[in-house]
């Protein structure tokens, strides 16, 4: 099977190209050259550097033909209309990664819709978001990416075509080596300090996400990839058990030998609140794919957690440490924790 990435450099990308060709498949990937991966060397992975917009060219300059395109990279409406074209009558096959905030209960995070929320995961038929564009409000201007956002809108195109084929994952929380995002970090240098406690908002104890180590987020997008029954298909992606931020600032503790309190900070004395509402969840239900597509984590959370942990020890942040301790030891003194 010839399965063609696009982004397959990138935090996700370079791990289900590894997947890929773990499975057996020939992978060429197309980026722009402004990241590098160790991929396995040609015939087994080819690379193109090319932006998106010469996709069409690429496909046609291949030596054989591409089975299915997975798409790392898909951030705004117009690319994903761009791509279809690309690849209607060349390409039978297409995957495209979304995220959980295409739900209703992100916008209630956000304070900007009062439907109640639903505590059970998530399923692929849960309502979804009315408002579009979740990011527009922080965006520099109209020419930033971040403007014209939704991955609503991506689902919504792919979805609607028949030629080629897609399919729809939405992803968790994405951590482990290389996150750009530094998930586990702000936990981490915490406890790697010997903070007495960690001081979360009041309600975000309880909140639940759904989170993935990237290695068994890219195995569900490989396996998509490869069968032919994810066609047509939307899929939550992410661990079986979502965590409560308790349980998960407990877990990373557990590993990292940190025994001090998870404190919650009462209604508006959180320094550096979020103004998040907290008692809306994005944990998925994760059924559908293991069910019909026969999923399994490959990795699991605690081998993730500590690979995760292993690599933000080895690249700590350039600029220092991302948590401002002053603000929390104010207030951890006036609450009587910290001494």
């Amino acid at each position: 099977m010839h399965v063609l990435v696009v982004g397959g450099t990138g935090f996700i990308g370079r791990c289900v190209v590894r997947q890929l060709v773990d499975a057996g498949c020939e992978v060429t990937v197309v980026h722009r050259g402004r990241t590098s991966a160790p991929l396995p060397p040609p015939p087994v992975v080819s690379e193109v550097l090319a932006d998106r917009a010469k996709l069409a060219g690429v496909l046609g300059s291949l030596p054989r033909p591409v089975d299915a395109v997975v798409d790392t990279l898909l951030l705004v409406e117009a690319d994903a209309a761009a791509l279809l074209q690309a690849l209607r009558g060349k390409v039978p096959r297409l995957v495209v990664l979304s995220s959980g905030d295409v739900y209703r209960n992100y916008d209630g995070l956000r304070g900007l819709d009062e439907e109640p929320n639903d505590p059970r995961p998530l399923t692929e038929a849960a309502p979804l978001r009315t408002r579009l564009y979740p990011y527009r409000d922080r965006a520099p201007g109209a020419d930033d990416w971040s403007y014209h956002y939704d991955k609503l809108l991506i689902e919504r195109v792919v979805l609607a075509a028949t030629q080629p084929a897609g399919t729809v994952l939405r992803l968790p929380m994405v951590y482990g080596p290389f996150d750009a995002q530094r998930r586990l970090l702000p936990y981490l240098q915490r406890m790697e300090a010997k903070r007495p406690a960690i001081l979360l908002e009041a309600g975000q104890s309880a909140w639940r996400v759904s989170r993935g180590y990237v290695e068994d987020v890219a195995a569900a997008v490989a396996l998509a990839a490869r069968d032919p029954r994810a066609a047509g298909q939307t899929y939550n992606v992410g661990e079986p058990e979502p965590l409560s931020e308790r349980r998960w600032v407990e877990t990373i503790g557990d590993l990292v030998g940190w025994r001090g309190p998870v404190v919650e900070a009462p209604p508006g004395e959180m320094p550096g609140s979020l103004g998040l509402d907290w008692r809306y969840h994005l944990a998925l239900d994760t059924g559908k794919i293991r069910r019909e597509l026969g999923f399994e984590e490959r990795v699991g959370r605690l081998e993730g957690l500590r690979r995760t942990i292993e690599w933000d020890r080895a690249n700590p942040p350039a600029s220092g440490p991302v948590v401002d301790y002053a603000r929390e030891d104010a207030w951890l003194r006036r609450a009587g924790v910290f001494k």
